[in-house]
């Protein structure tokens, strides 16, 4: 078995997927952003630049980049440990799988668990609720139009036909908008299509 093996069949997981992208959307980045919204496009390496921030009225040196704001400390472990050749979009992805199974998040989120995923991982990103960095966290609410709008493109039947989003709406369903959960029945109603056709 691969490095990487556990982290890849994880990434095929659409539970996995929105939860990634819930935690690049709580941290407004891409996979080239640098902190403070700078961009890089060298992606052989991290970039490792040094950005001077103010938070509360502090300055605050930062070399966080990538869609999961990596600093050069977390990422230089993770990247070797997996054995990452590169700072891609695929090993950024490997290498968050990567913390969140060292958190303990996986768990509770493969359990239909958002919130006891969020706030495993909430260490981790200071955007995420109860990270206590004393920057701006998201909302609890805000995130969870983002996971259940996320999940609902990431396909209707959650890994292995255990769950389905309908499980996850009816679960979430007060902290959606109206807009979510009509884009999540919108995919239901064309995926129930397929299967009845």
């Amino acid at each position: 078995m691969g490095k990487t093996d556990f982290h890849e069949q994880a990434l095929r997981d659409p539970r996995v997927r929105a939860f990634l992208n819930t935690i690049a959307r709580s941290e407004g980045a891409n996979y080239n952003t640098v902190v403070g919204g700078g961009r890089f496009s060298d992606f052989s390496r991290h970039p490792n630049m040094g950005v001077t921030l103010t938070i509360k009225g502090r300055k605050v040196l930062s070399h966080a980049a990538g869609r999961y704001q990596f600093m050069p400390g977390t990422w230089n472990p993770l990247q070797k440990k997996l054995g990452l050749p590169d700072f891609s979009p695929h090993s950024q992805d490997l290498a968050a799988v990567e913390l969140l199974k060292q958190r303990g998040a996986l768990t509770p989120l493969l359990n239909n668990n958002f919130k006891g995923a969020l706030a495993a991982a909430a260490p981790v990103w200071a955007s995420l609720p109860g990270a206590n960095y004393n920057q701006h966290e998201q909302s609890l609410a805000f995130l969870l139009k983002v996971y259940n709008a996320a999940l609902g493109k990431a396909g209707a039947m959650v890994a292995e036909g255990k769950e389905s989003v309908v499980d996850v709406v009816k679960d979430n369903s007060s902290a959606m908008s109206d807009g979510g959960k009509i884009v999540v029945l919108a995919v239901l109603a064309v995926l129930i299509g397929k299967v009845l056709s």
